[in-house]
């Protein structure tokens, strides 16, 4: 397909889908990130290491058990209700959602009921701290809600919209934090109070999320259920549950694992560690949950120039955010580390190490969006097959003898490897080039400001962070902009302004 085949507003409009799209993306994950940070900042304080382990081990086990009930319908919903919503078909759409929503309860109900029943087995024979039992068995009751509502506020995205998807995750994010200061007031700061948190905070992420589909889906019923093709959605569905499961596998399994081969308190530094590189994701995040329906409607009407210059595009967008960050904790990994408390700067090197993944994660742009919305279910798995046994090897082998820092190791190892081997399966499989010049400009100005918190520094943490945070992102700004604005960023910075002022939209 020749360059002038493709119609120029039509390049123009997805662009600024994924770019208005993208710009309330960061907004939103920036906000939830900031509410997860606080609230791990919390409970790090006022629970210690130790006892945050306890309650992080049971959590990442309903997650995990999570993965397992939604048979990898929130993309498969996604996928296939975007597809109708560009051919015109809204009942196949409802139909869709609610088929997928009706699997998915019967699922997470099956699989609350599993950790429910297993968890003593679970907490002594795969954990080995059997204080995890009483965690494990009331925080699975939150499973359903969760999963139900990704699945929900996934399909709203079939809009073009990532407003409910965003409203969940802050309504699960701010709701904890709102519900455990009064429970820890109250009950005291305690495990227990954690999980209730945990439970209540899960019900208000449903309750947004069915509040996005009965928007965007007026009318939507148990009368749609007739019109889901069931066959056809588990037939794409299924093998994107083992995809989600490998995905966990590569960066959260590792807490898991870490439950299982080292004490509760370096659980609880390397769950902090993680949290904080997981800073990382915000861009690549926001950017590719409203580049999903895209890239599904313009893969299945063959609109490739179009599809490449959006994904290129996204790709930059996603460098300009994380590479300047994780750099920037690289250097100041120690002060970071402080403010959840002195006794979690052991896991300096660890953070350190999962930085690096995050900015290998961000250049390679939205390969796993890409293999997934184009319908690539099975390469993408069996690219994750094979990381994810890389990472439970590595782990074996290196975790033994270096501890939490091992779990990094194994997980950048793993997690960047991912990254390379889907960039070159989206070119072989899509054509879709992950990589152009243009992605050196993000770098070349991180390079440069990363000057400023090498050469300041302060013995408080806070100020620290302060006095070589703000001159590091001015120059970082100062340095990009010389480099030179490529159009599809002016219009994602002309977007951003009208969402933010309420002008006009330009170029009209």
């Amino acid at each position: 397909m020749s360059q002038r085949s493709v119609p120029d507003p039509e390049r123009r409009r997805e662009i600024r889908s994924v770019a208005k799209g993208g710009a309330l993306g960061v907004a939103a994950s920036l906000t939830e990130r900031a509410l997860g940070l606080i609230t791990q900042t919390l409970l790090a304080r006022l629970l210690g290491a130790s006892s945050l382990g306890i309650y992080v081990v049971a959590r990442e086990a309903v997650f995990f058990g999570q993965l397992f009930s939604m048979l990898g319908l929130s993309v498969g919903t996604l996928r296939f209700a975007s597809v109708f919503e560009g051919r015109g078909e809204p009942e196949r759409t409802r139909g869709v959602i609610m088929g997928g929503a009706g699997i998915g309860l019967i699922s997470s109900a099956l699989v609350t009921a599993f950790l429910v029943i297993a968890a003593p087995w679970l907490a002594v024979e795969v954990f080995h701290k059997p204080e995890v039992v009483d965690a494990l068995r009331w925080a699975a009751l939150g499973l359903p809600f969760i999963s139900l509502a990704v699945i929900l506020a996934t399909a709203t995205m079939a809009r073009r919209s990532i407003i409910y998807l965003a409203a969940r995750g802050l309504a699960t994010r701010g709701g904890f934090l709102l519900v455990i200061i009064p429970l820890g007031l109250l009950f005291g700061w305690n495990v227990p109070t954690a999980v209730a948190a945990f439970v209540i905070s899960a019900t208000l992420g449903f309750g947004v999320a069915v509040l996005g589909v009965k928007r965007f889906f007026p009318g939507i019923g148990l009368a749609h259920l007739r019109q889901c093709n069931y066959r056809e959605l588990l037939t794409y569905s299924a093998p994107l549950a083992v995809v989600a499961l490998t995905e966990y596998g590569l960066w959260k399994f590792n807490i898991l694992i870490g439950g299982a081969m080292i004490d509760s308190a370096r659980v609880g530094m390397y769950t902090i560690a993680a949290t904080i590189a997981d800073l990382g994701a915000l861009g690549p995040t926001a950017v590719a949950r409203i580049l999903q329906p895209s890239i599904a409607d313009l893969y299945a009407r063959g609109r490739s120039e179009t599809l490449q210059h959006v994904f290129s595009t996204a790709t930059r967008w996603m460098s300009y955010l994380t590479a300047p960050m994780m750099a920037f904790l690289i250097v100041k990994a120690r002060s970071a580390l402080q403010i959840f408390g002195e006794e979690f700067v052991d896991a300096e090197r660890a953070l350190q190490i999962l930085c690096v993944a995050q900015i290998i994660n961000a250049s390679t742009g939205g390969v796993a969006v890409a293999l997934g919305m184009a319908g690539q279910q099975w390469v993408y798995l069996g690219l994750n097959v094979f990381t994810v046994a890389l990472n439970v090897t590595t782990c074996v082998l290196l975790v033994p003898r270096y501890g939490m820092v091992g779990l990094a190791m194994a997980a950048a190892i793993s997690y960047g490897s991912a990254h390379i081997l889907r960039a070159i399966a989206v070119w072989a499989t899509c054509g879709l080039r992950a990589f152009d010049l243009t992605l050196l400009k993000p770098f070349a100005a991180t390079a440069v400001a990363l000057v400023v918190p090498l050469v300041i520094s302060h013995p408080s943490f806070i100020l620290d962070i302060v006095l070589a945070g703000v001159p590091f992102v001015l120059v970082y700004a100062v340095v990009v902009w010389a480099l030179g604005i490529d159009p599809s960023e002016r219009q994602m910075l002309r977007d951003l302004r009208d969402r933010i002022f309420g002008a006009e939209e330009a170029g009209r």
